[in-house]
């Protein structure tokens, strides 16, 4: 059962959405990779145009993603004031992977499953990208998945968090 502390409820009229934010590669001192969760308004369409970011540095040669190792993904909330204009960041289309194919994470000392493939993936995106912050929107870890409610609401607005985002990548499965 999943912690109900780890979640505040999203302020609906603040338009605010969770984001994990990952802090540049080259910094991690171990194999852990750590991440943290902040609270941040959704800027609209239009405002976003106004906040370009510049381009991140993407490999062409998929054969450069190793096999991700077993390490831990770790993750901290801070709370983001509601004025802050969104940061350019980046969603993430994935196959959620076999359901039953876990491993944790763990959030404020918290553990919690996520598929292998969901982690694979923001590993991949943390150790490939060469940028000092990343901030990035994964649905299974920004979308509190235990509120029915909230759920529900998030998902009608997934096309708009999409749309926001300054860069959509899909991630179909580990390459072998």
């Amino acid at each position: 059962m999943e912690d109900p502390s780890l979640y505040r409820p999203l302020r609906e009229q603040a338009h605010e959405i969770r984001l994990l934010v990952f802090d540049s590669a080259e910094d991690r001192s171990d194999d852990m990779l750590n991440c943290r969760l902040e609270y941040v308004m959704l800027t609209g369409i239009e405002e976003a145009e106004n906040h370009k970011c510049s381009p991140m540095e993407i490999p062409d040669d998929l054969e450069r993603w190793q096999r991700i190792p077993e390490s831990l993904l770790t993750a901290d909330f801070t709370t983001t004031p509601l004025d802050k204009v969104t940061p350019p960041f980046i969603a993430l289309s994935y196959t959620w992977g076999n359901e039953h194919d876990t491993v944790p994470i763990f959030i404020q000392n918290t553990e919690k499953l996520v598929t292998r493939n969901l982690r694979d993936a923001l590993v991949a995106v943390q150790s490939q990208l060469h940028v000092p912050k990343i901030y990035l929107w994964a649905d299974a870890l920004c979308i509190n998945q235990a509120d029915v409610a909230e759920r529900n609401r998030e998902v009608q607005r997934m096309s708009e968090v999409y749309r926001s985002a300054s860069l959509v990548l899909i991630w179909p499965g580990s390459v072998l």
